[in-house]
């Protein structure tokens, strides 16, 4: 855990060759930040169920449904998921699949992609 000052905690969660996994946190937020996770790491987090109710999820690899599982996602319970899947040329890498988004909780709709343009 890293003490980011002023209640901020960042933790790390998962490591691999492709990135981490990491949970931010303030007071009540919740972000989670699965940067490079595959399916090891998911298998770590128990699907999620190790992390539990997160208010923000950043979907995997830009909403790539194998790494955005509806289980993982129904154990995070999100408020607010959000994709970055433009690449900084506004030229869409790849955009989230309808089924990444089937198991949000009804307050939490999908969300426009987010992008460096």
């Amino acid at each position: 855990m890293l003490d980011l000052g002023s209640g901020v905690q960042l933790r790390v969660l998962t490591v691999g060759k492709r990135g981490a996994i990491l949970l931010l946190e303030w007071e009540r937020f919740r972000l989670l930040l699965p940067q490079g996770a595959n399916f090891d790491d998911l298998e770590a987090l128990k699907n999620g169920a190790a992390v539990g109710p997160v208010t923000a999820l950043l979907l995997a690899d830009g909403g790539y449904a194998p790494v955005n599982p509806p289980e993982w996602i129904a154990n995070l319970r999100p408020k607010l998921a959000f994709s970055a899947s433009l690449l900084p040329t506004g030229k869409s890498f790849h955009r989230p699949r309808r089924s990444s988004f089937s198991k949000l909780t009804p307050s939490c709709a999908p969300t426009a992609t987010v992008g460096s343009s």
